[in-house]
C-alpha cells in the first residue's frame, strides 16, 4: 500500500470516528420516580447538536456553533461557562444544566437535570 492511499485511509476514519455521536447515561429517582438519563453529542461540522432524553424521550435539542453566541451560557470564570435550558417532560417542567470547564489536565463538562426543582442526575460528559 503506497503512503497516499493510507493517509486517506486514516483521514477517512479520522473523520468518521470524530462525526461518531457521542453519547453519556445516567439513572437517578425523584420521591419514587425512577428516570433514565441520555445526553447526546452530535457532531456536524463546526456543529454539535446537543440532545437529552428521560426515559427516551427528548426534551431537548439545540445546535450550537459558539457558547458566545448562546444567549442560555454565562461565562462564569475565565475557563468556564454555564448554560441553563429549559424544557419539559410529561407536563412537569425540566431545567437543564451544563457546566464547561478547561482544567489543566482536560475538559471537565456535566449536565444537571432538574425535573419539578430537584435534581434527578448529574451526567458527566467529555
Amino acid at each position: 500500500m503506497n503512503f497516499a492511499k493510507f493517509a486517506c485511509l486514516l483521514a477517512a476514519g479520522t473523520l468518521v470516528f470524530s462525526c461518531a455521536p457521542r453519547e453519556y447515561i445516567s439513572t437517578g429517582i425523584v420521591g419514587s420516580k425512577k428516570y433514565f438519563l441520555k445526553v447526546r453529542h452530535e457532531d456536524e461540522g463546526l456543529k454539535t447538536t446537543k440532545i437529552v432524553q428521560i426515559n427516551d424521550k427528548e426534551v431537548f435539542r439545540q445546535k450550537v456553533i459558539n457558547l458566545y453566541n448562546d444567549p442560555a451560557c454565562k461565562k462564569t470564570s475565565t475557563f468556564a461557562w454555564l448554560c441553563t435550558y429549559t424544557a419539559s417532560y410529561q407536563g412537569a417542567p425540566v431545567i437543564i444544566e451544563q457546566g464547561i470547564t478547561s482544567t489543566a489536565s482536560g475538559m471537565n463538562n456535566w449536565y444537571d437535570v432538574y425535573i419539578n426543582d430537584e435534581l434527578i442526575q448529574r451526567v458527566p460528559v467529555s
